[in-house]
């Protein structure tokens, strides 16, 4: 009998704790102030979002377009890829031409023995990088208020404004082959130098050119170039077998 009393007890007193503790606990939470959730001014949430679209606008641009530096680095191997190949041109002849058999061939080549012409020009860049597809009518849009007198703006890019006496090889690295060849035309075919070209396709976008002078490189004689003439000549043939 006493040890059933003493069980009672014991589990009363238990209760009773368990009643206090939770009695405590509750006015302990009801004393804490009531957090009420944050409010975020719309200016500032604005600036967030802006930010958001920035930051998914400049990801986007370097996935789909390439960078000044990957486009420069590009320029540059493939004029070295083609100075290499120049140099490692495998003649598989030994036979010896006449000698009007080798002039004639130089005669119809000459052009490729001319030494470097010199250009000095401006130019206004419109950048893929920066308008994408609308790249192409930007360049055509300031190029008809040049007309006007306006002159044409364009976007930042890597390359100079203003180029003072540059080779033609020089333009290949800069430009790349075929807008280099391009320019160089331009310079060499018209009578009154062109103050603003055509747009001109690179790899940095459309450009558009005014030249200022034009120097075409002079045309070695066939003594000068016989040996490079001779391995072409050499090389012509073993293309053709």
């Amino acid at each position: 009998m006493k040890i059933e009393l003493l069980i009672l007890y014991l589990i009363a007193g238990l209760a009773l704790s368990l009643f206090l503790i939770l009695n405590m606990q509750a006015d302990q939470q009801s004393k804490l102030p009531h957090l009420a959730a944050p409010k975020i001014e719309s200016g500032i949430l604005h600036r967030l979002q802006n930010n958001i679209e920035n930051k998914l606008s400049i990801k986007q641009e370097h996935d789909l377009f390439e960078s000044p530096q990957q486009v420069n680095e590009q320029l540059a191997e493939s004029s070295l890829e083609k100075r290499l190949v120049g140099l490692t041109k495998t003649v598989t002849t030994n036979i010896e031409p006449s000698e009007f058999e080798l002039q004639n061939f130089f005669k119809l080549n000459q052009e490729d023995y001319r030494e470097s012409s010199l250009i000095s020009f401006r130019q206004v860049t419109y950048a893929i990088s920066a308008r994408g597809g609308h790249a192409y009518e930007a360049a055509l849009k300031d190029l008809s208020a040049s007309k006007q007198g306006i002159i044409p703006t364009g976007d930042r890019n890597p390359l100079l404004n203003h180029y003072e006496q540059v080779s033609s090889v020089r333009l290949e690295e800069l430009f790349g082959e075929e807008a280099g060849n391009k320019i160089v035309s331009l310079a060499s075919n018209t009578q009154s130098l062109p103050c603003w070209s055509e747009p001109i396709r690179s790899a940095n976008g459309y450009h558009l050119i005014c030249i200022e002078s034009f120097e075409l490189g002079p045309l070695p004689s066939l003594e000068e170039v016989r040996f490079q003439v001779l391995n072409d000549w050499r090389n012509s043939l073993s293309t053709i077998n």
